[in-house]
């Protein structure tokens, strides 16, 4: 279990400041600004060996960011988050699931979106933090994977996302305009020379 709380003088971050149009289209735009920050958070990890070849893991970490001072929330902070694996390991073969959610941000800036940029209906001081979008909903990912491996050579099948769920990554600033990736299946091998 790690505690930690961070006070950072002139903290570098990304303020959003407005709407740019062009021919492509209307995109938010940010710059670099620093303020006095306070950082509280905390991580936890706890792995247990059930047997010689189970083993479980679990993650749990949040992170809570204000600028000082104005104790406004910061954009892009990532929100609570609990990881599950479960791995079996018995040689040649090794198999392994994993389940992680991720909550919504519930500590976040107030919204100002594009539209009101567009209607000249936004009001905000250049002093005020704010996002072009609430918060995604939380959401949940199921993935899997097998491992054989003999002498050098190593073949591993992975599946993320296999619930196929819909969501964005709140500390992911495509979120504006896409979900993340849906079902992703891989093969991989790999040679150790």
């Amino acid at each position: 279990l790690i505690v930690y709380a961070n006070q950072i003088n002139d903290y570098i971050f990304l303020r959003p400041y407005g709407v740019t149009t062009g021919i492509t289209g209307t995109f938010p735009f940010f710059i670099y600004d620093q303020t006095n920050a306070f950082f509280l958070g905390s991580d936890l990890d706890i792995r247990y060996k059930h047997s010689p070849s189970w083993t479980s893991e679990v993650k749990v970490s949040y992170v809570y960011a204000v600028e000082r001072g104005s104790n406004q929330p910061f954009l892009e902070i990532p929100p609570f988050n609990v990881n599950y694996s479960l791995d079996y390991e018995r040689r040649p073969w090794s198999y392994g699931v994993n389940l992680n959610y991720t909550a919504t941000q519930w500590n976040a800036p107030p919204i100002i979106e594009p539209i009101d940029f567009d209607n000249g209906e936004a009001e905000f001081t250049q002093d005020e933090i704010f996002d072009f979008m609430a918060p995604p909903p939380h959401y949940l990912l199921l993935g899997a994977q097998a491992s054989y491996e003999k002498k050098q050579w190593n073949v591993t099948v992975r599946g993320d996302n296999l619930l196929n769920a819909s969501y964005r990554i709140y500390t992911d600033r495509l979120r504006y305009f896409a979900d993340a990736p849906g079902r992703n299946l891989s093969i991989s091998l790999g040679f150790e020379f």
